[in-house]
């Protein structure tokens, strides 16, 4: 009853692959909707695949987790053809992550495109620094 009217953020404190994937399917099938990540796409159960976005660190990480069945989501500075920009962040502020839910894995026959933001915070300046000294 709880979770019914609500969305539901996987992975907002930690991991949700390390959830069992019943508890992962039972809530999400009974919320309004969720959004999830894990960094844990290349060992978990593939079923999670529908509930959650392979987080990816790389270009490499996309192409794996794509052949895999993930979608997937990366922080960068461009944008790969199979991705859009998120409409929540901050660059484009077209909606929230509540009302948005593109994040919510793959469905049978999905052709939502992948999900990238730019990068922000601590991550920016460290991707800044990586590049600025790659010349």
């Amino acid at each position: 009853e709880v979770f019914k009217d609500r969305v539901i953020r996987w992975g907002a404190y930690g991991d949700p692959a390390f959830i069992p994937l019943s508890v992962v399917q039972y809530f999400s099938n009974i919320a309004k909707g969720w959004t999830g990540y894990t960094h844990q796409w290349h060992s978990c159960n593939s079923e999670f695949s529908k509930y959650l976005m392979a987080s990816c660190d790389s270009y490499s990480d996309v192409v794996e987790a794509e052949l895999d069945g993930w979608r997937t989501f990366r922080v960068g500075f461009d944008t790969l053809p199979q991705e859009i920009t998120c409409p929540a962040s901050k660059e484009l502020n077209k909606t929230t992550c509540e009302n948005c839910l593109l994040c919510s894995g793959r469905r049978e026959n999905d052709v939502r495109k992948s999900i990238k933001i730019n990068p922000h915070g601590k991550q920016k300046n460290k991707l800044i620094q990586i590049l600025s000294s790659q010349g």
